[in-house]
């Protein structure tokens, strides 16, 4: 359990009590894999893993519990079931995501038994209110984004706005464009994402191992078939300057990406020798797709 006191995004988590799955050299095995534990903490060491056990009932009581990433197992299947103890206490139980920080975070309220609680269609609509809620920001930017009257002018990858704090919007704008033969193309990234050309029709952003060990798929973060150089920021320091980044011509064959290495501000430019249509996602957000026609 994770205090009520504590707020999202609060000291435990910046203090490395609560793991954070991604570290600047890769995964942190410390939050990718389950972690069960009936005291103490998880292991400061990200390359560390908690110790392998069945997953047992969640009594309220253990010091941190944990489902680690779930695999990806198919539409509909990425389930995770907890079983609450007989003996668990009435409470307020807060649990986070630990790719997404406690930003991310929900609250189980275990009522008495015989306390009537809500049907899961009632459930299901106070979801929706609050999604709704959430998103209206995030539709009225989208609605002028796409309508030309963003703070940005062009093709982008991603968009936002400083009325929206940290909610980014993960759609390329337009969806579709246009462009003529040995004409530049442009995008520019607003947040983190990845241009990519000719991408696998499943691509996994970790893979799982048998022993446990989850890594990042090693075809995100680096370009592939552009040399782009990564320009990292200081972890505390202001974001490196946006720059911009011209690949030269391109007859449009092979799997070609940007990986991650462009920064939120960054344009990325490149000239498409034949004609065609060519489709090209994002590799972290998968939903993100766009399509280039070139006559």
């Amino acid at each position: 359990e994770i205090p009520n006191e504590t707020p999202p995004g609060a000291e435990p988590f910046d203090d490395g009590t609560l793991p954070s799955f991604f570290q600047e050299n890769g995964v942190a095995q410390n939050a990718a894999q389950p972690c069960y534990l009936d005291s103490g903490l998880p292991p400061r060491d990200p390359a560390a893993h908690c110790a392998k056990r069945a997953q047992p009932a969640f009594n309220g009581r253990q010091s941190y519990f944990s489902s680690g990433v779930i695999p990806y197992q198919g539409l509909n299947g990425n389930t995770y079931d907890l079983k609450l103890a007989s003996d668990i206490k009435p409470g307020r139980y807060r649990y986070y995501c630990s790719v997404h920080s406690p930003l991310m975070s929900g609250i189980i309220d275990v009522v008495a038994k015989g306390t009537k609680i809500a049907s899961k269609g009632e459930v299901e609509r106070q979801a929706q209110r609050e999604i709704d809620k959430a998103i209206a920001p995030a539709a009225k930017v989208v609605s002028k984004v796409r309508a030309g009257n963003g703070p940005i002018k062009g093709n982008l990858a991603g968009a936002g706005d400083q009325s929206l704090g940290t909610v980014s919007i993960n759609e390329f704008f337009p969806k579709a464009i246009s462009s003529k033969v040995n004409q530049k193309v442009m995008w520019t990234m607003v947040g983190h994402h990845t241009i990519s050309f000719n991408a696998p029709k499943y691509f996994p952003i970790a893979t799982f191992a048998k022993d446990g060990t989850v890594v990042v798929n090693e075809k995100l973060d680096q370009p592939a078939g552009w040399t782009i150089e990564a320009v990292p920021g200081s972890e505390n320091g202001p974001p490196p300057p946006s720059r911009t980044v011209d690949v030269g011509p391109w007859d449009g064959r092979g799997f070609h990406s940007t990986g991650t290495v462009l920064n939120d501000g960054d344009k990325f430019s490149l000239t498409f020798t034949k004609p065609g249509t060519y489709l090209y996602a994002c590799l972290i957000h998968p939903p993100m797709v766009g399509k280039l026609v070139v006559k």
